[in-house]
């Protein structure tokens, strides 16, 4: 597959994503900031893919996570998220080949709350 048509699916991959780093949920962003200031609440089912953790976000998104410490353990459960919103930038960049670095949000873990409840359903 040329490297055009991959660098557009992978955009078009990573659209949902951008379009929810775009559109907080203001009730979730007060509530953390009456607790944490200056953080953001997501709130979820903890998954894993490969060697990251995601979010599947009680918002209907699915977010991707840095930071968090000791998360292994919370997997599967159903947890509640303070931190900040940021990007990463992935660069996929073949030796001597054209940029493809792409920038993907993140959400940075400051505090992780375990609800104590395994997500609520299997296709989570």
């Amino acid at each position: 597959m040329p490297k055009n048509y991959t660098q557009i699916i992978v955009l078009l991959l990573c659209s949902p994503v951008l379009l929810a780093q775009q559109n907080p949920q203001p009730s979730t962003s007060a509530k953390a900031e009456s607790i944490h200031p200056g953080q953001e609440m997501l709130a979820g089912c903890l998954q894993r893919s490969g060697l990251e953790f995601l979010l599947s976000g009680n918002d209907g998104y699915v977010h991707h996570l840095t930071g968090g410490k000791n998360m292994k353990q919370y997997l599967g459960h159903e947890v509640e998220l303070y931190g900040t919103k940021s990007i990463r930038t992935i660069d996929n960049t073949p030796p001597g080949g054209a940029s493809s670095a792409i920038e993907q949000p993140v959400f940075r873990i400051k505090t992780l709350k375990d609800l104590g409840a395994p997500c609520r359903s299997s296709g989570r």
